[in-house]
């Protein structure tokens, strides 16, 4: 099931994480987004005490973004047990909107900390948390596109 010709710009993967089928890593993908965006969520509104006025709002459109990868990964738990290949394009909607937004937050993090709007060490965990995040919100949409080749554009 070859899914080169669909997007020859991203790679083709043939399991998560080295031991586990798309579909195993796209159920454990979503499972973990659900828990991971809750946990952000619930602690948004402590770091927002913590944050200048600028960062208020970020952390207020962080936690619009949370709130929606929480439904599109439930969503995404749905599509999974009843084949629904809609509900997974959304979720990868979803991913890449949270990807770019999270590009743009990681640039003016960037810029704060150039600006000295942020405290060097703060806004420099900010900076490396954002980057991490990052880097395991492009695996997850890999693995998931690969998955959706998989299953529904070369059954």
């Amino acid at each position: 099931m070859d899914c080169s010709n669909c997007c020859p710009c991203l790679p083709v993967v043939e399991g998560c994480c080295f031991c586990h089928s798309l579909e195993t890593g796209t159920k454990l993908i979503a499972i973990f987004e659900i828990v991971y965006n809750l946990a952000l969520i619930a602690s948004e509104g402590t770091l927002m005490a913590y944050l200048p006025t600028i960062g208020q709002a970020s952390a207020g459109f962080d936690v619009l973004l949370d709130v929606m990868m929480v439904v599109a990964s439930v969503l995404l738990l749905i599509a999974l047990n009843n084949k629904m290949m809609e509900l997974v394009n959304l979720w990868l909607v979803c991913e890449f909107i949270f990807i770019i937004s999270g590009a743009i937050h990681c640039f003016a993090l960037m810029v704060e900390l150039l600006l000295g709007h942020l405290p060097k060490k703060i806004g420099s965990l900010f900076l490396l948390f954002h980057v991490l995040n990052e880097v395991l919100s492009s695996y997850f949409f890999i693995v998931v596109y690969n998955y959706y080749q998989e299953e529904f554009i070369n059954p």
